[in-house]
């Protein structure tokens, strides 16, 4: 709504550029909310407000760099003579500079305010894992070996018999 609205007070009327624009805004704009709602969610305290300091602590620099290179990024096309390119950089740095805000200052102040608990699920053990993700390849290792002794096995019969054929015969 921010962007769109912004486009429209910056005076875009909607044509084929701006369409185009307004059907990526949805991936460009939860970003930051998602990195920010990952970091909540796997944060070991259970205390909302330990949760949201851990948040910003662990992920909040680098959803912070990922904003000022984007908008970063953005700003050469400022300059553009080209009009897809001059509108897509303002839309970028609009779109990222409004997700940031709204991911940092709204969303999580609306966690904050819900304090919504996280149930910590109990983890794996992971010698089982790696154990049984190795054993698939350990009996086809097993597979192929036996396959192998026993080529080798009937190489041995057929020289032994006198056969004519090469040893580089044989192995093809």
């Amino acid at each position: 709504v921010s962007v769109t609205g912004t486009m429209v007070l910056i005076g875009w009327t909607l044509g084929s550029i701006e369409s185009i624009l307004i059907g990526i805004i949805a991936g460009f704009s939860v970003d930051y909310v998602v990195h920010l709602a990952h970091a909540y969610e796997t944060a070991d305290s259970e205390d909302t407000a330990a949760r949201i300091t851990e948040s910003f602590s662990t992920m909040g620099i680098s959803v912070l760099n990922g904003m000022i290179t984007s908008i970063a990024a953005s700003i050469p096309l400022f300059f553009c003579q080209l009009q897809f390119f001059h509108k897509f950089g303002v839309f970028i740095c609009l779109t990222i500079a409004f997700s940031w805000i709204f991911a940092n200052f709204l969303f999580m102040s609306v966690l904050a305010q819900l304090k919504i608990p996280i149930k910590k699920k109990k983890k794996k053990n992971k010698e089982n894992v790696v154990i049984a993700a190795a054993a698939p390849v350990a009996v086809a290792a097993q597979v192929e070996e036996e396959k192998n002794q026993q080529q080798y096995a009937n190489n041995d019969e057929l020289n032994a018999s006198g056969s004519n054929f090469s040893e580089k015969e044989l192995e093809c």
